[in-house]
C-alpha cells in the first residue's frame, strides 16, 4: 500500500495521531527546505492550533529558514498575503468545518495556490523512507510573542486588500439591510469585526472562541444557528462562514443558499457583464443536477472536477474559467484569488446586489430545484465500492424507477471515516424516502 499522508485537502487527523504528528511534520519541513526559505503560518482557533504553530517554527528555526507567524488567520488570508508578499510558501493549520477535536495543515505554493495532488506525492515519496510512530504528541512550551507579535500586521494587508477592492463598492447595501453573521468561533472571529465596525445594523454571532468551541453547533455545517437569529431579529439576511474562513453558505430567513445556489447568481451576473470566460464555470462531481440543469438554461457550461475546492480550481485553471466552487460554499473567484474565500464570496454578492438587481430570492428564482438526499455511513474499514453487491443494488433500485432522470455520487470521504451517498433526482424521489432508507441501511450492515 501507498505511504498516504494527504486527503481531500491536505492533511487532517486528530492531532498526536498519524499522520498529524511532530515527526512528519519536521520531515515535510526539510524537504520544504530545499527550495522554500521564506514562509508565512496561519492558523485557525482550535487549542492544537498553538502547539502544532510552535513546533512549526522551532523547526523552521532548526533548519535555517524564515518562518513569520501571522497569527490568527483565514484559509484565504494564508493564500493571498503567501503571493502578495512573495513568500515561497504558505502554512495553514486548521481543519476546516471539523470539530476542535481534528486540526490538519494545508499548504500554498508562492502563487498562493494549494498543492497539486503531484506534488503530494512527491513529498509523501520523500517520506516513505522513514519510519514513524502510530501516535505522538505535540507538547511544546507557547511563546505568545513568537506566535503573535505580527498578526495585526498581516492581517491588516487582507482587511484593507477586502476593503479597498470589495467593501467599498458595497457601502450602501451594507447600510440598508439589516444582516447576521456567524463566525464559527473560528478565524473570521478576529477579522470580520475590524472591516465591518462602522456598520450598526450588522450584527455577529458565534465569534468568541475558547479553543474548543470552533464549529460547534455554528457555522456553515450548522446553518440552522444562523436561521434562528435572522427569525428572532426579524434581520433580511445571515452569513454563516467555516471555522477556517473558506467557504460561506447565505439565508434570507425563508431558504439557504448553498455554493451551488451562489455560483448560478454569479455566473448569471459575469455572464451579463461579458466577463464569464467561455461561458463556463466548474463545479464537482457533487454540484448538483439542478444546478446543472440551470446554467444550461442560460447558456452556460458546468465542468466536473473530484471533490475539493482545490481539484476545482487546477480544473478551471487548465481551461481558462474563472467561476468555480462546491455545493459546501466553497467559491473560487479566480480572477482575485486562487482559493475559496468565504469573506470575498459575501462581499462579492454584496457588489452584485448593490447593483440594483433584484433580491437574492429573485436572483435565484428560476433556479431548477431538485430532491436531495445525504448519507454518511461510517465503516470501520475501506472496502471497494465495485465489490459491494448493496450499492449495486441500490443504483439497479434508482434505474428501474427513474429511469435516467437521477444522479448517484457514492465515495468514501477523504478527511472522515464514512461512505458518503448523494442522491438526486426529480421531487417524486422524496416519496420513496422509506424504500431509499432500506437501501442504505443494507449498505451500513454490509459495511460493518
Amino acid at each position: 500500500m501507498a505511504f498516504k499522508i494527504f486527503g481531500t485537502d491536505g492533511i487532517r487527523q486528530i492531532p498526536g495521531e498519524f499522520p498529524l504528528i511532530p515527526e512528519i511534520l519536521s520531515k515535510t519541513l526539510s524537504f520544504f527546505s530545499k527550495n522554500n526559505k521564506n514562509m508565512i503560518l496561519g492558523f485557525d482557533t482550535r487549542d492544537s492550533s498553538l502547539q502544532i504553530a510552535t513546533l512549526i517554527l522551532n523547526e523552521c528555526k532548526k533548519l535555517s529558514l524564515n518562518c513569520v507567524s501571522a497569527g490568527y488567520l483565514s484559509t484565504p488570508a494564508v493564500s493571498f498575503l503567501t503571493k502578495t508578499k512573495k513568500f515561497d510558501l504558505g502554512i495553514m493549520i486548521t481543519a476546516s468545518h471539523n470539530p476542535y477535536s481534528y486540526n490538519g495543515i494545508k499548504f500554498f505554493n508562492s502563487n498562493g495556490e494549494k498543492l497539486s495532488r503531484e506534488e503530494e506525492i512527491e513529498i509523501e515519496n520523500f517520506l516513505s523512507q522513514f519510519k514513524f510512530p502510530k501516535r505522538s504528541e505535540f507538547k511544546l512550551k507557547l511563546d505568545e510573542n513568537l506566535l503573535f507579535s505580527n498578526a495585526e500586521y498581516f492581517r491588516k494587508i487582507y482587511t484593507d486588500w477586502l476593503t479597498e477592492n470589495f467593501l467599498i463598492l458595497s457601502n450602501n447595501f451594507l447600510r440598508e439591510y439589516k444582516i447576521a453573521f456567524d463566525l464559527a468561533n473560528g478565524s473570521l472571529s478576529v477579522i470580520v469585526p475590524e472591516i465591518f465596525e462602522k456598520f450598526s445594523n450588522l450584527k455577529i454571532f458565534f465569534h468568541t472562541f475558547d479553543g474548543k468551541n470552533i464549529n460547534k453547533e455554528c457555522g456553515a455545517t450548522h446553518p440552522d444557528a444562523i436561521i434562528k437569529r435572522v427569525k428572532e431579529l426579524n434581520f433580511d439576511y445571515g452569513i454563516s462562514f467555516d471555522g477556517d474562513g473558506d467557504r460561506l453558505l447565505v439565508c434570507d430567513g425563508e431558504k439557504i443558499y448553498n455554493g451551488d445556489y451562489l455560483i448560478y447568481i454569479f455566473a448569471n451576473y459575469l455572464k451579463k457583464n461579458g466577463k464569464l470566460n467561455n461561458n463556463t464555470v466548474c463545479g464537482t462531481i457533487l454540484s448538483g443536477l439542478g444546478l446543472e440543469l440551470s446554467l444550461k438554461k442560460r447558456g452556460i457550461k458546468l465542468l466536473r472536477s473530484d471533490v475539493g475546492d482545490r481539484n476545482v480550481y487546477y480544473l478551471m485553471k487548465e481551461n481558462g474559467v474563472i467561476l468555480g466552487g462546491e455545493e459546501s460554499g466553497h467559491i473560487i473567484l479566480r480572477d482575485y484569488l486562487p482559493t475559496g474565500d468565504g469573506l470575498l464570496s459575501f462581499l462579492f454578492l454584496c457588489t452584485i446586489l448593490e447593483n440594483g438587481d433584484p433580491s437574492l430570492k429573485e436572483l435565484a428564482g428560476d433556479f431548477y430545484e431538485t430532491s436531495l438526499l445525504k448519507y454518511n455511513i461510517p465503516y470501520n474499514e475501506k472496502k471497494d465500492l465495485e465489490t459491494l453487491k448493496s450499492v449495486k443494488n441500490l443504483k439497479m433500485w434508482l434505474r428501474r424507477n427513474f429511469s435516467e432522470n437521477f444522479r448517484i455520487v457514492v465515495r468514501y470521504s477523504g478527511t472522515e471515516k464514512y461512505l458518503r451517498i448523494v442522491i438526486e433526482g426529480n421531487k417524486e424521489m422524496l416519496k420513496c424516502n422509506e424504500d431509499i432508507n432500506f437501501l442504505i441501511k443494507k449498505i451500513s450492515e454490509e459495511l460493518k
